[in-house]
């Protein structure tokens, strides 16, 4: 019986892909075991995803599986690749999120560990300090600790069980932040959840990011999720407020700096001082440490730009010898 669906949602990255793909096939757990299969959903590709893909399906039967949708349907098809899983528990992949060499037996064995009571489980993949494995007993505790980071898809998992008994997945999907709305709901029902903080991924290198409304995704969006659990009295002031301070800080900021730059993103941000003035009202203490650490980051990404730019010079010179 399969126990983990890594579940792709995919759109024109085959080169990325098929470095993603392999590096899961490639793993003992998965050549000799049924417990791990893939599931690929296409949102209507124009590359060569089909191809790409088609290869693994015919060198591993009943373990990698493919389906094109016939229009772009945009974050919908996260709950495309999802519903094509068969395992105990489905896991969302990025596809430019390729594994290392331990990842399915760690995720298989916190799978078996905690199947009884099937808490929320969130795969943060060393993005909040290498915190380990750890069990949090109610839902705010969670939330505080997750932070923005619940954004990120390729952490996001659900039982199969809790998906196929769950009203309307989709029902954020025009916010573009549907794995969030669904991991809080979850996160209130069981007052349970783990959070598995190992580094068991690698981010592959693309094309820049962007083109889509950021502040309105990342500060309104966001936000307005999370407002609705402040609402009903089950994430406090104090953390609220927290999460806001941490939203600004740690991640619009350098976000702002990596597309004023041009490093690795393209996102506008046109307006940020109405929207700062919409979710953080009076918060002018806060507004100047946005601004004083703001030069600074663009010095340290410079730098960073710089220093890339040179090593992948050497490796190019390198190479031609």
């Amino acid at each position: 019986m399969c126990k983990l669906s890594i579940c792709i949602p995919t759109f024109n990255r085959a080169t990325e892909l098929d470095k993603t793909i392999e590096s899961i096939v490639s793993q003992d757990r998965f050549i000799h075991s049924n417990d791990v299969e893939i599931v690929v959903s296409d949102n209507c590709s124009e590359d060569s995803t089909r191809e790409v893909v088609e290869r693994y399906v015919s060198k591993f039967k009943n373990k990698v599986f493919y389906r094109k949708t016939t229009s772009n349907i945009s974050d919908r098809n996260f709950q495309e690749a999802l519903s094509m899983g068969r395992g105990t528990f489905l896991k969302l992949n990025n596809d430019t999120l390729s594994h290392k060499s331990n990842s399915l037996d760690s995720m298989i064995s916190e799978i078996d560990m905690h199947e009884a009571r099937r808490p929320v489980m969130f795969f943060s993949n060393g993005l909040l300090g290498c915190i380990g494995v750890a069990t949090f007993q109610d839902f705010e505790s969670f939330v505080s600790r997750v932070s923005y980071w619940s954004t990120w898809i390729g952490g996001f998992g659900i039982w199969k069980c809790d998906f196929d008994n769950l009203d309307d997945f989709n029902r954020m999907s025009s916010k573009q932040l549907l794995q969030v709305d669904v991991l809080l709901r979850m996160a209130a029902k069981k007052g349970y959840a783990v959070i598995d903080d190992r580094p068991l991924f690698r981010s592959l290198m693309t094309a820049a990011k962007g083109g889509y409304d950021f502040l309105g995704v990342f500060m309104d969006n966001y936000l307005s999720i999370l407002q609705e659990y402040r609402d009903r009295q089950m994430l406090s002031d104090a953390i609220f407020s927290l999460e806001k301070k941490r939203l600004l800080l740690e991640f619009i900021l350098p976000w702002h700096v990596k597309s004023v730059l041009g490093y690795g993103s393209f996102f506008s941000f046109a307006g940020k001082e109405k929207k700062f003035r919409k979710h953080y009202p009076g918060h002018h203490a806060l507004w100047m440490k946005y601004y004083l650490r703001f030069p600074i980051l663009v010095l340290k990404y410079a730098i960073k730009q710089m220093m890339d730019g040179i090593s992948h010079s050497s490796g190019s010179a390198g190479k031609m010898h």
